[in-house]
Protein backbone atom coordinates (compact mmCIF):
# COMPACT_ATOMS: atom_id res chain seq x y z
CA UNK A 1 0.00 0.00 0.00
CA UNK A 2 1.55 3.38 -1.21
CA UNK A 3 2.17 6.06 1.59
CA UNK A 4 -0.11 8.97 1.91
CA UNK A 5 0.57 12.89 0.32
CA UNK A 6 1.72 14.42 3.56
CA UNK A 7 0.75 18.38 3.52
CA UNK A 8 2.20 20.30 6.87
CA UNK A 9 0.22 22.96 7.84
CA UNK A 10 0.98 25.74 10.72
CA UNK A 11 -0.68 24.06 14.17
CA UNK A 12 -1.87 27.45 15.63
CA UNK A 13 -1.66 31.38 15.65
CA UNK A 14 -3.43 33.72 12.98
CA UNK A 15 -1.78 31.31 9.98
CA UNK A 16 -3.35 28.18 11.10
CA UNK A 17 -6.68 30.28 11.02
CA UNK A 18 -5.92 31.98 7.54
CA UNK A 19 -4.79 28.53 6.30
CA UNK A 20 -7.92 26.71 7.00
CA UNK A 21 -10.22 29.07 5.74
CA UNK A 22 -8.32 28.86 2.81
CA UNK A 23 -8.29 25.39 2.23
CA UNK A 24 -12.62 25.49 3.67
CA UNK A 25 -12.91 28.08 0.79
CA UNK A 26 -11.94 25.84 -2.07
CA UNK A 27 -13.60 22.80 -0.60
CA UNK A 28 -10.88 20.80 1.15
CA UNK A 29 -12.12 20.62 4.97
CA UNK A 30 -8.93 19.40 7.32
CA UNK A 31 -10.85 17.41 10.17
CA UNK A 32 -8.90 15.91 13.00
CA UNK A 33 -10.54 12.80 13.40
CA UNK A 34 -8.78 11.88 17.21
CA UNK A 35 -9.93 15.65 18.77
CA UNK A 36 -8.49 19.27 18.62
CA UNK A 37 -5.58 18.42 19.89
CA UNK A 38 -4.57 15.95 17.70
CA UNK A 39 -1.31 16.67 15.78
CA UNK A 40 -2.34 14.87 12.79
CA UNK A 41 -5.46 14.73 10.29
CA UNK A 42 -6.90 14.34 7.33
CA UNK A 43 -8.67 16.13 4.51
CA UNK A 44 -12.68 15.29 4.18
CA UNK A 45 -13.74 12.97 1.64
CA UNK A 46 -10.30 12.72 0.21
CA UNK A 47 -8.16 9.57 0.89
CA UNK A 48 -4.70 9.03 0.54
CA UNK A 49 -4.08 12.58 2.02
CA UNK A 50 -2.45 13.32 6.13
CA UNK A 51 -2.14 16.50 7.26
CA UNK A 52 0.95 17.07 9.78
CA UNK A 53 0.48 20.34 12.06
CA UNK A 54 3.54 21.94 12.83
CA UNK A 55 5.09 25.00 13.59
CA UNK A 56 5.94 26.97 10.75
CA UNK A 57 9.56 26.48 11.24
CA UNK A 58 8.86 22.64 11.53
CA UNK A 59 7.12 23.19 8.08
CA UNK A 60 10.26 24.52 6.49
CA UNK A 61 12.34 21.78 7.90
CA UNK A 62 10.60 18.91 6.56
CA UNK A 63 9.87 20.50 3.59
CA UNK A 64 14.19 21.10 3.12
CA UNK A 65 14.21 16.98 4.01
CA UNK A 66 11.31 16.15 1.71
CA UNK A 67 9.86 14.10 4.85
CA UNK A 68 6.48 15.82 3.51
CA UNK A 69 5.10 16.35 0.13
CA UNK A 70 3.67 20.11 0.62
CA UNK A 71 3.59 23.06 3.34
CA UNK A 72 1.98 25.55 3.97
CA UNK A 73 4.52 28.53 6.28
CA UNK A 74 5.69 32.20 5.18
CA UNK A 75 7.64 32.79 2.38
CA UNK A 76 10.58 34.82 4.69
CA UNK A 77 11.27 30.98 6.52
CA UNK A 78 11.48 29.34 3.20
CA UNK A 79 13.83 32.06 1.99
CA UNK A 80 15.63 31.95 4.97
CA UNK A 81 15.68 28.06 5.84
CA UNK A 82 16.35 27.17 2.10
CA UNK A 83 18.46 30.02 0.60
CA UNK A 84 19.05 30.08 -3.74
CA UNK A 85 22.41 30.50 -3.25
CA UNK A 86 25.76 30.70 -1.49
CA UNK A 87 26.37 33.19 1.50
CA UNK A 88 29.46 34.93 2.22
CA UNK A 89 31.10 36.00 5.88
CA UNK A 90 30.57 40.01 6.14
CA UNK A 91 32.28 42.67 8.98
CA UNK A 92 28.48 46.44 11.65
CA UNK A 93 26.19 44.82 14.29
CA UNK A 94 22.75 43.63 13.01
CA UNK A 95 20.70 41.19 14.90
CA UNK A 96 18.44 39.07 13.00
CA UNK A 97 16.90 35.75 13.36
CA UNK A 98 17.30 35.82 8.88
CA UNK A 99 20.78 35.65 8.75
CA UNK A 100 20.50 34.27 5.04
CA UNK A 101 17.91 36.39 4.14
CA UNK A 102 19.95 39.71 5.61
CA UNK A 103 23.48 38.76 4.21
CA UNK A 104 21.38 38.50 0.79
CA UNK A 105 19.81 41.49 0.72
CA UNK A 106 22.86 43.81 1.95
CA UNK A 107 24.72 41.63 -0.70
CA UNK A 108 22.86 43.33 -3.22
CA UNK A 109 23.13 46.31 -2.31
CA UNK A 110 26.39 46.41 -2.11
CA UNK A 111 26.77 46.87 1.86
CA UNK A 112 29.72 45.06 3.46
CA UNK A 113 30.63 47.04 6.17
CA UNK A 114 28.58 44.88 8.96
CA UNK A 115 28.50 41.62 11.12
CA UNK A 116 25.50 39.43 12.01
CA UNK A 117 24.76 39.15 15.46
CA UNK A 118 22.34 36.25 15.74
CA UNK A 119 19.40 36.89 18.02
CA UNK A 120 17.47 34.16 20.03
CA UNK A 121 15.41 36.07 21.38
CA UNK A 122 13.15 39.21 21.32
CA UNK A 123 15.00 40.70 18.24
CA UNK A 124 13.54 44.17 18.74
CA UNK A 125 15.53 44.79 22.24
CA UNK A 126 18.92 44.26 20.78
CA UNK A 127 19.38 47.94 20.17
CA UNK A 128 18.69 49.01 23.50
CA UNK A 129 20.41 45.93 25.30
CA UNK A 130 23.88 47.66 23.18
CA UNK A 131 24.39 44.88 21.07
CA UNK A 132 23.10 45.95 17.67
CA UNK A 133 22.76 49.10 15.98
CA UNK A 134 20.27 47.46 13.24
CA UNK A 135 17.89 44.65 13.21
CA UNK A 136 16.07 42.95 10.67
CA UNK A 137 13.10 40.84 11.67
CA UNK A 138 9.14 40.42 10.93
CA UNK A 139 6.34 42.56 10.98
CA UNK A 140 2.79 43.05 10.66
CA UNK A 141 1.78 46.72 11.87
CA UNK A 142 4.72 48.03 13.27
CA UNK A 143 3.60 48.34 16.65
CA UNK A 144 6.30 46.45 18.59
CA UNK A 145 9.11 48.36 16.34
CA UNK A 146 7.46 51.46 17.76
CA UNK A 147 7.09 50.70 20.98
CA UNK A 148 10.94 50.34 21.54
CA UNK A 149 11.73 53.50 19.31
CA UNK A 150 12.46 51.54 15.89
CA UNK A 151 10.82 52.02 12.45
CA UNK A 152 11.13 50.72 9.31
CA UNK A 153 13.82 52.58 6.99
CA UNK A 154 12.02 53.53 3.79
CA UNK A 155 14.28 51.43 1.43
CA UNK A 156 14.70 48.75 3.76
CA UNK A 157 12.16 46.35 3.38
CA UNK A 158 13.52 42.77 2.10
CA UNK A 159 10.62 40.80 1.93
CA UNK A 160 6.91 41.06 1.79
CA UNK A 161 6.32 37.88 3.11
CA UNK A 162 2.85 36.00 2.93
CA UNK A 163 2.12 32.38 3.73
CA UNK A 164 2.65 30.08 0.49
CA UNK A 165 1.90 26.36 -0.11
CA UNK A 166 5.20 24.65 -0.92
CA UNK A 167 6.02 21.59 -2.46
CA UNK A 168 9.18 19.24 -1.12
CA UNK A 169 10.81 18.23 -4.69
CA UNK A 170 13.00 15.85 -2.02
CA UNK A 171 9.56 13.89 -1.12
CA UNK A 172 8.50 10.43 -2.07
CA UNK A 173 6.40 11.19 -5.10
CA UNK A 174 5.08 8.38 -6.59
CA UNK A 175 2.02 8.25 -8.52
CA UNK A 176 -0.73 8.20 -5.94
CA UNK A 177 0.66 10.52 -4.01
CA UNK A 178 0.96 12.60 -7.59
CA UNK A 179 -2.82 12.10 -7.73
CA UNK A 180 -3.46 12.81 -4.50
CA UNK A 181 -1.75 16.12 -5.10
CA UNK A 182 -3.49 16.88 -7.94
CA UNK A 183 -6.99 16.43 -6.33
CA UNK A 184 -5.54 18.83 -4.26
CA UNK A 185 -4.49 21.54 -6.34
CA UNK A 186 -7.00 21.00 -8.83
CA UNK A 187 -9.58 22.48 -6.62
CA UNK A 188 -7.63 25.61 -5.57
CA UNK A 189 -6.85 26.61 -9.16
CA UNK A 190 -10.64 25.90 -10.16
CA UNK A 191 -11.85 27.89 -6.69
CA UNK A 192 -8.58 30.51 -7.44
CA UNK A 193 -10.58 30.95 -11.62
CA UNK A 194 -13.64 31.28 -9.79
CA UNK A 195 -13.44 34.13 -7.96
CA UNK A 196 -12.10 35.97 -10.58
CA UNK A 197 -15.00 36.27 -12.48
CA UNK A 198 -18.85 36.62 -11.89
CA UNK A 199 -21.19 34.37 -14.55
CA UNK A 200 -23.09 36.41 -17.19
CA UNK A 201 -25.85 34.77 -19.00
CA UNK A 202 -28.47 36.52 -21.18
CA UNK A 203 -30.20 35.69 -24.55
CA UNK A 204 -31.11 37.92 -27.40
CA UNK A 205 -30.96 37.43 -31.17
CA UNK A 206 -28.57 40.01 -32.13
CA UNK A 207 -25.82 38.25 -30.23
CA UNK A 208 -23.01 38.08 -32.76
CA UNK A 209 -19.29 37.33 -32.40
CA UNK A 210 -18.33 40.82 -33.52
CA UNK A 211 -20.55 41.70 -30.15
CA UNK A 212 -18.60 39.14 -28.25
CA UNK A 213 -15.41 40.17 -29.64
CA UNK A 214 -15.84 43.93 -28.73
CA UNK A 215 -16.93 42.44 -24.88
CA UNK A 216 -13.47 40.28 -24.65
CA UNK A 217 -11.66 43.05 -26.31
CA UNK A 218 -13.53 45.94 -23.61
CA UNK A 219 -14.15 43.85 -20.24
CA UNK A 220 -11.53 40.60 -20.13
CA UNK A 221 -14.48 38.33 -20.66
CA UNK A 222 -14.10 34.71 -21.48
CA UNK A 223 -16.42 32.59 -23.37
CA UNK A 224 -16.50 29.17 -21.24
CA UNK A 225 -19.19 27.18 -23.35
CA UNK A 226 -18.53 28.98 -26.85
CA UNK A 227 -20.37 31.50 -28.97
CA UNK A 228 -24.10 31.78 -28.39
CA UNK A 229 -26.47 28.84 -29.13
CA UNK A 230 -28.99 28.72 -31.86
CA UNK A 231 -31.69 29.97 -29.69
CA UNK A 232 -29.64 32.96 -28.54
CA UNK A 233 -28.24 32.06 -25.25
CA UNK A 234 -24.93 33.26 -24.48
CA UNK A 235 -22.77 32.67 -21.18
CA UNK A 236 -19.62 34.99 -20.22
CA UNK A 237 -17.07 35.02 -17.36
CA UNK A 238 -16.47 38.51 -16.39
CA UNK A 239 -14.48 40.51 -14.06
CA UNK A 240 -16.28 41.79 -11.43
CA UNK A 241 -15.40 45.15 -11.61
CA UNK A 242 -16.54 45.30 -15.23
CA UNK A 243 -19.76 43.42 -14.80
CA UNK A 244 -22.29 45.96 -14.66
CA UNK A 245 -20.09 47.84 -18.03
CA UNK A 246 -20.82 44.40 -19.81
CA UNK A 247 -24.41 44.50 -18.58
CA UNK A 248 -24.65 47.71 -20.17
CA UNK A 249 -23.56 46.38 -23.28
CA UNK A 250 -25.77 43.78 -23.95
CA UNK A 251 -28.50 45.72 -23.18
CA UNK A 252 -28.24 48.19 -25.52
CA UNK A 253 -27.63 45.72 -28.24
CA UNK A 254 -31.17 44.05 -27.67
CA UNK A 255 -30.79 41.92 -24.35
CA UNK A 256 -33.83 42.06 -22.28
CA UNK A 257 -32.40 40.30 -18.86
CA UNK A 258 -28.70 39.94 -18.35
CA UNK A 259 -28.41 37.69 -15.12
CA UNK A 260 -25.61 37.62 -12.80
CA UNK A 261 -24.51 35.22 -10.02
CA UNK A 262 -21.11 34.13 -8.04
CA UNK A 263 -18.90 31.50 -9.41
CA UNK A 264 -17.89 28.41 -6.88
CA UNK A 265 -15.11 26.48 -8.95
CA UNK A 266 -14.29 26.92 -12.96
CA UNK A 267 -12.84 23.42 -13.44
CA UNK A 268 -10.50 23.71 -16.89
CA UNK A 269 -8.80 20.77 -18.66
CA UNK A 270 -5.55 22.34 -18.12
CA UNK A 271 -4.54 22.57 -14.28
CA UNK A 272 -2.11 25.14 -14.10
CA UNK A 273 -0.91 24.41 -10.08
CA UNK A 274 -0.29 20.64 -10.52
CA UNK A 275 1.72 21.19 -13.86
CA UNK A 276 3.58 23.49 -12.58
CA UNK A 277 4.05 20.97 -9.77
CA UNK A 278 5.01 18.77 -12.20
CA UNK A 279 7.18 20.71 -13.77
CA UNK A 280 9.22 21.46 -10.59
CA UNK A 281 9.73 17.68 -10.23
CA UNK A 282 10.79 16.70 -13.25
CA UNK A 283 13.68 19.44 -12.57
CA UNK A 284 14.92 17.59 -9.63
CA UNK A 285 17.24 15.45 -12.16
CA UNK A 286 18.46 18.14 -13.87
CA UNK A 287 19.52 19.44 -9.62
CA UNK A 288 17.59 22.28 -9.03
CA UNK A 289 16.26 23.05 -5.74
Amino acid sequence: MSAPLVIAVPAKGRLQANMEAFFARVGLELVKPRGVRDYRGTIANLPGVEVAYLSAAEVVELLAQGAVHLGVTGEDLVREKIPDADQHERKMRVATKYVNLTRDFFSSHGVTDYRIVESSGATEAAPAAGTAELIVDITTTGATLAANGLRVIDDGVILRSQANLIAARAANWDAVARASARSVLDRIAAQTHARAFREVRTRFARCDDALIAEAKQRFGVETPFGGPTSSGMLTLHCPPTNVHALATLLRDNGAENVVVADLGYVFSRADPLYAKLEAGLDRRHDGAR
